[in-house]
């Protein structure tokens, strides 16, 4: 049988004992994206109530950054729980490999 290698380690809190893992969730992801979005659309109207035309270089670049902020937040949103990243070591296939042994041990 394979030997599974926990991600998960004992650490002290203050006054308790807790656990680290070596995985963050992509919430503060969304957060930052929202922001970038609610800029990018006050910078949207500034230009626009400063008299620049629609096909002006500054407009432009201000669409791009709301619509992809946008998209990303879409994105987030469409997923039935938050992202991972992985913090640890290793390559990406490397990890994806191992969380695929592990799933298929689960099963």
């Amino acid at each position: 049988m394979r030997r599974i290698i926990a991600t998960w380690r004992q650490i002290p809190l203050i006054g308790k004992v807790g656990w680290m893992t070596h995985f963050l969730s992509c919430g503060f992801l969304k957060d930052s994206f929202l922001e970038i979005l609610e800029s990018a659309g006050r910078l949207n109207r500034l230009l626009e109530s400063s008299g620049r035309p629609p096909d002006d270089e500054s407009r432009l670049a201000a669409q791009f950054i709301e619509d992809h902020a946008r998209q990303a937040v879409e994105l987030l949103d469409s997923m039935n729980c938050e992202p991972l990243i992985w913090t640890g070591g290793g390559t990406t296939e490397e990890v994806m490999r191992k969380l695929e042994d592990l799933l298929s041990v689960k099963s």
